[in-house]
């Protein structure tokens, strides 16, 4: 409310509410308004959390491109598509491969 107010960025303002709270939670020093169990249980919590939002995100991603009508494309532009992936991430991984080639 006070970031509309001051007519700011709401999503900033949440963010970094979220991030001065968090650091007054779950610092580390006697201070802290959480005991060791329950700042451990905030910090497993948020990680699972996170896990989840992720593995939704690319559940709704596979989702959508298995939608798609591939068939449609044909099978030149798929074998050229997918020439090019392989061909992006040889160029990506070989070269700096080459800088560890003398060491063990």
């Amino acid at each position: 409310m006070a970031a509309e107010y001051f007519d700011v960025s709401g999503v900033l303002a949440t963010v970094t509410a979220g991030l001065t709270i968090g650091n007054h939670l779950l610092s580390t020093d006697e201070k802290g308004y959480l005991s060791l169990k329950g700042r451990e249980f905030v910090i497993s919590f948020w990680e699972f959390a996170a896990f989840l939002a992720n593995s939704v995100v690319f559940l709704l991603i596979g989702i959508d491109v298995a939608a798609m009508p591939f068939q449609s494309y044909g099978v030149p532009v798929l074998l050229a598509s997918v020439a090019l992936v392989l061909l992006g991430r040889g160029l990506v991984v070989y070269p700096p491969s080459l800088l560890f080639l003398r060491s063990r």
